[in-house]
């Protein structure tokens, strides 16, 4: 009740900030009173909620659980639409005396638990695994390996050099005020990784100072390190050195010894949300707050192409086809625009799809340029729809589906070996679609918060999915059974950070999954 009413607090300051036209940060010249006040409920925020995390399981007393289905809603079992009941029920508080005090405490309850900014926080931690009797039948994963740390930063999005698919080495970070280009360890070759933060994280970078190095030491013993298999593919170590000595011919390689992880490249360029590579070639395009579009070359300082300067609607997702011909970019105006071709400098798109939505918030191209899904935030609640892009404009959406009432689509997926796509939530749900039978098959709750991004693996047959609540969990993607559970991986976001949580996803052969957070870290971790 304590987070709840803190949250609340915040959550009350921000839209008068809102309303008066300031930023948080602003406040440091405007009101440094203010600014402290913000700072403390911030770390009240943290305190309460490090609180929570660390009760091993909730009180049996606290809540009735005779009834069966009542007891399995506290091991995870049953729909996200019966916890949201349970807890609103007037009953079912913990506080039932008669005494003066107990029915202050009680009438607090119910007002905290219709609140829509507390009921995620109630649910999270009275339903969570720990708090049950039992066990849920998912594999809680282990602890992840941090490979990158930024402090006091967020990680938007990431990708990976694409002549480095079998053996990661080389990376792009997006991070508030920069792009960073990093080398980092031989993932599919290590022989073992540590667990924690004090041991595992490889780099720490920070402005003005230079990544110090930890070696990592070998042992066998139970609990203090995991076991990462090399990858049973071939690596490409020949392309990833040639694409290292780029950095070399150019000047743009930085504390590059041993195995640990090394700033390659830095670029000055302010508010990236999205990165993505080219299918097969070392480029990768760039989006940002104020909507501009830019394309670069690994180990290049120069831009390569820049396709929408500032100034236009904010850049939701950008996605290159399969083949890496053609590239969408969809943005807050609901529209998506598609370009052709990687080293053209135009400014004009070669078709624009207005999807009629309040905002587009991701797309796909399902196997080839000419069909693309897209998913949003719809009036009528038609969040994901697909086009036909050989139709006429008039006639080119050929599908919508009412899915995702309460909030709108916020990611989607598609599995290309399954036929089989995938839409995320703003509610923590997940809807699969088949795409053979245009038709919706189910929805199924996954997370208790947002779904920030999601990704399928074909090859090694898995669904991931990331939520703002820092929990990573992994899905198989015929039966939809949770195989692993990663929790706590990232931390959600506090008053200072408008977005938390998991911020990117990506899964390589191998069943490496690499992720990215609000709490200014990439980790990596092998999957079950």
């Amino acid at each position: 009740m304590n987070l709840c009413i803190t949250k609340l607090v915040q959550e009350g300051v921000r839209k008068i900030l809102t309303t008066a036209g300031l930023e948080v940060l602003e406040l440091v010249t405007a009101s440094p009173l203010l600014y402290s006040t913000l700072k403390v409920l911030d770390e009240w925020e943290s305190i309460f909620a490090r609180r929570l995390d660390a009760l091993e399981m909730l009180p049996e007393e606290l809540f009735t659980r005779d009834d069966e289905d009542t007891g399995a809603l506290f091991v995870g079992v049953g729909p996200a639409v019966m916890r949201h009941k349970f807890i609103l029920e007037p009953e079912n508080s913990p506080f039932l005396g008669q005494r003066a005090a107990a029915k202050e405490a009680r009438q607090l309850w119910e007002f905290l638990v219709h609140r829509e900014e507390c009921r995620e926080i109630f649910i999270h931690h009275i339903f969570s695994s720990k708090g049950g009797t039992g066990e849920s039948g998912a594999h809680v994963g282990p602890s992840s390996r941090s490979l990158f740390k930024a402090p006091d930063s967020v990680i938007w999005s990431f990708c990976i050099h694409p002549a480095a698919q079998w053996n990661p080495t080389i990376m792009a970070v997006a991070l508030p005020r920069e792009i960073i280009e990093i080398e980092i360890p031989d993932v599919a070759g290590l022989d073992s990784v540590p667990y924690g933060d004090e041991m595992s994280d490889t780099m720490s970078v920070g402005p003005g100072t230079v990544p110090k190095r930890s070696h990592s030491v070998a042992f066998t013993g139970a609990g203090d390190f995991i076991l990462v298999q090399p990858a049973p593919y071939p690596t490409s170590s020949t392309e990833a050195n040639t694409a290292l000595k780029r950095y070399s011919s150019s000047g743009g390689l930085h504390s590059q010894t041993g195995t640990h992880s090394s700033i390659l490249l830095r670029r000055n360029v302010i508010g990236v949300k999205k990165i993505v590579p080219h299918p097969s070639m070392a480029y990768y395009l760039t989006g940002s707050i104020d909507g501009s579009v830019r394309m670069w070359e690994f180990g290049t300082q120069r831009v390569v192409s820049q396709q929408r300067s500032p100034g236009t609607p904010s850049i939701t997702e950008i996605r290159f086809t399969p083949q890496g011909n053609k590239y969408g970019v969809a943005d807050t105006s609901g529209k998506l625009h598609l370009w052709q071709g990687i080293h053209t400098s135009t400014k004009t798109p070669y078709k624009v799809l207005d999807s009629g939505m309040r905002q587009l918030s991701d797309f796909l191209f399902l196997g080839s340029s000419s069909l693309i899904v897209a998913g949003g935030d719809s009036h009528d609640n038609k969040n994901v729809i697909i086009w036909d892009t050989l139709l006429p404009n008039k006639r080119n959406i050929v599908k919508e589906y009412v899915c995702h009432e309460a909030g709108g689509t916020a990611v989607l997926a598609y599995s290309q070996l399954k036929q089989r796509m995938f839409s995320g939530g703003k509610r923590g749900d997940v809807c699969i679609f088949d795409v053979r039978q245009n038709a919706l098959i189910q929805c199924l709750p996954v997370h208790t918060a947002a779904i920030t991004c999601m990704a399928v693996s074909d090859l090694e047959g898995y669904l991931v999915t990331g939520s703002s609540e820092g929990e990573i969990k992994v899905l198989d993607l015929t039966s939809m059974d949770e195989l692993a559970v990663y929790v706590n991986q990232h931390a959600k976001s506090r008053l200072f950070r408008h977005d938390g949580g998991v911020t990117d996803l990506c899964v390589k052969p191998g069943g490496i999954l690499f992720s990215s957070g609000a709490d200014g870290s990439i980790r990596s971790r092998t999957l079950p």
